[in-house]
């Protein structure tokens, strides 16, 4: 590694020729860093200013883990994510060519940015779409809800930072999976069919962990450079489910209400399960927890107006292109 110095900041230069982890320095850095392409390599740079840039970072047949001092850890893919495509869209849609959306925003505070798959980047508000590989950003005053195609709902509190970053749904057999990356910030969520039919198929991943939900509303707390605190909730209508925490030094089970863990790196072992008061649970979380089970009151409304709708405009496309078979004869 060489360091170059700047007028303006400092620059650090990385060959990441041949490794399949780069060291890059403290995880708050990592979690509020600009990923930026610049052809085959990546600039990050933080918001102090300071910059990294990973050489012939793209070029590599399978590219680098980007790896904390403090035991974070963000994939590949993800550093794919938020780093956008090679050659990103220049002109900013609500809806990007030939994507189907997987989901909606059910309410919106402030100021929330979405940047798409495709690179495009968009301002969100009310009933726009969200679609596989969004980055959805919160402002400092802003928060969103999302009500997705299974019916699960989320819910992302100020200075957040999430990647969609996968989801297929099949409505009629209601099976699927779904992938969620929490960067930064405050996540609560509640889980829809996909997580009912299969109780492996709903993930949401962290830095140092990852989480399995077992049909359930919980929340993830994660400011910057800090340890990530995982929490269950009841459900609205009382029950209670499960969540799995999940990192290299194993697994703890969350199945009581208000049941919380904490961990601080991807290699330290987990907390022990301990019960968050309920006063102090709805004090932390009771906002963002409540906007995900309101809008799970109206995820399958949504939804079912959404397909509906759907089913409408391939109608007229069907006899659009019929109207243009008999034309041309």
């Amino acid at each position: 590694m060489d360091t170059l110095v700047t007028a303006e900041s400092e620059l650090r230069v990385i060959d990441t020729a041949g490794t399949d982890e780069v060291f890059v320095g403290e995880l708050g850095w990592l979690q509020g860093a600009d990923f930026l392409r610049q052809g085959p390599d990546l600039m990050l740079v933080g918001k102090d200013g300071s910059q990294v840039l990973l050489q012939d970072y793209f070029m590599q047949a399978e590219p680098a883990d980007l790896v904390t001092v403090n035991g974070g850890t963000f994939s590949a893919k993800l550093v794919a994510r938020l780093a956008g495509p090679a050659a990103p869209g220049q002109v900013a849609q609500a809806t990007p060519t030939g994507e189907q959306p997987i989901g909606t925003v059910d309410t919106i505070q402030g100021i929330v940015d979405a940047a798409r798959a495709d690179g495009t980047k968009v301002k969100l508000a009310k009933g726009d779409p969200v679609f596989q590989g969004d980055v959805i950003e919160t402002g400092a005053k802003g928060s969103i809800g999302l009500i997705l195609a299974d019916d699960s709902t989320f819910s992302v509190a100020e200075d957040g930072r999430v990647v969609l970053d996968e989801m297929v749904y099949d409505a009629e057999a209601q099976t699927g999976n779904l992938k969620v990356d929490l960067v930064q910030g405050v996540l609560s969520f509640v889980s829809g069919q996909i997580a009912k039919t299969d109780p492996d198929a709903m993930t949401l991943n962290t830095a140092v962990a990852s989480i399995g939900i077992r049909g359930t509303t919980g929340v993830l707390k994660l400011p910057a450079g800090q340890p990530v605190t995982v929490a269950l909730a009841p459900n609205a209508d009382g029950t209670v489910g499960e969540i799995t925490v999940t990192n290299d030094s194993g697994t703890q089970v969350l199945n009581q209400p208000f049941q919380g863990v904490q961990v601080a790196s991807l290699t330290a072992p987990i907390s022990q399960p301990f019960i968050i008061p309920a006063a102090d649970f709805s004090q932390q979380f009771g906002a963002v927890v409540s906007r995900a089970q309101a809008a799970e009151t109206r995820a399958a409304t949504v939804n079912q107006q959404i397909r509906q709708e759907q089913q409408q405009q391939q109608q007229q496309q069907q006899q659009q292109e019929m109207s243009l078979i008999h034309i041309c004869r």
